[in-house]
């Protein structure tokens, strides 16, 4: 049976087309990359969202796996507990830890070379100044649970934090009929908001013309960026925090410093005097966070990271 001339053409074209899938699909399947990622229990907003945007990277995810990471593998370990003896027996070609411990790793006598990543830049230097691989790398904030374009305000002012972390000015706020508190642990009279989701957490920031933070200058939470001012500046909310080198290099003056109670007060009158002229502050607190400080920004310096550490390790002898 002969062909129409119309149908000839047809097949050629189809027979072209599956000769170009058939060659790119092991291109493709060269491009997927295993990473093993093992993180301490149920992922965080944060760690969900930098893992989510390492998938949609190309990354090959296996999250919290029974199996050990295989050779030709890169591993992350997140904030675990026991990650230095799990890494002694994997056998993937890159092994990463990342930790907010405030203290050197053991890492004397420690046989199997890994990559440490700390927020924290004094770590940073100090492993360094060891030799040890090491970056200055922070997860960022999941903009898919912590971003929001909503102006309508319900709330004046939100202390954001739990009342296990040291809060020298709670008294005193508490007495101001304007000024609630969002977090864990506080008594029944401070009539504290604890938001079950991260949604609800998200909607309440942004309900909220101005969320202040707090951190001991003697603690390492003053020298990292703190989850709290990040998840409100990405809702488009104002922050008062206390002085962090750390949040000043990343906002710069969009960040409102306050330093004593007094100092705290008056800013707050201030600044809520001016409700409708302080927008394009929010929104700046917002572009950054987008820009810089987002899981998909994090996630791709991460794979930056992996990428020049391949190109430059020693490569085999070849025999």
């Amino acid at each position: 049976m002969k062909l129409k001339a119309g149908h000839k053409i047809l097949l050629v074209l189809a027979v072209l087309l599956t000769a170009v899938v058939l060659c790119a699909l092991p291109f493709r399947v060269l491009k997927q990359e295993t990473l093993y990622v093992c993180t301490k229990g149920q992922p965080s907003s944060a760690e969900a969202g930098f893992i989510n945007e390492l998938r949609r990277m190309g990354f090959a995810v296996k999250l919290n796996a029974q199996d050990l990471p295989k050779p030709q593998t890169t591993a992350l370990w997140l904030d675990t507990p026991n990650a230095l003896e799990e890494m002694k027996k994997s056998q993937a070609e890159v092994n990463f830890i990342y930790t907010t411990a405030y203290y050197p790793l053991p890492l004397a006598g420690q046989t199997k070379a890994f990559v440490v990543l700390t927020p924290y830049r004094e770590l940073y230097e100090h492993y360094v100044r060891s030799n040890q691989k090491t970056a200055l790398f922070s997860l960022g904030i999941n903009l898919k649970d912590f971003y929001n374009m909503d102006d309508k305000k319900i709330y004046t002012a939100i202390y954001y934090g739990d009342n296990n972390k040291f809060f020298p000015y709670a008294e005193e706020l508490k007495q101001k009929k304007d000024i609630r508190f969002m977090g864990n642990f506080w008594p029944v009279s401070f009539a504290p908001l604890q938001p079950k989701t991260q949604k609800q957490k998200a909607d309440i920031l942004n309900q909220t013309d101005i969320v202040i933070v707090y951190n001991d200058p003697a603690s390492p939470q003053s020298k990292i960026i703190p989850s709290e001012l990040a998840e409100a500046a990405g809702c488009g909310t104002m922050v008062f925090s206390t002085p962090n080198p750390a949040v000043a290099e990343l906002y710069g003056n969009n960040i409102i410093t306050y330093d004593t109670l007094p100092d705290l007060e008056e800013k707050l009158a201030y600044y809520l005097n001016k409700r409708g002229q302080t927008k394009h502050i929010s929104r700046a607190l917002q572009k950054i966070t987008v820009e810089k400080y987002s899981s998909a920004v994090t996630a791709k310096r991460f794979k930056e990271i992996q990428y020049w550490l391949k190109q430059n390790s020693p490569k085999p002898a070849l025999r």
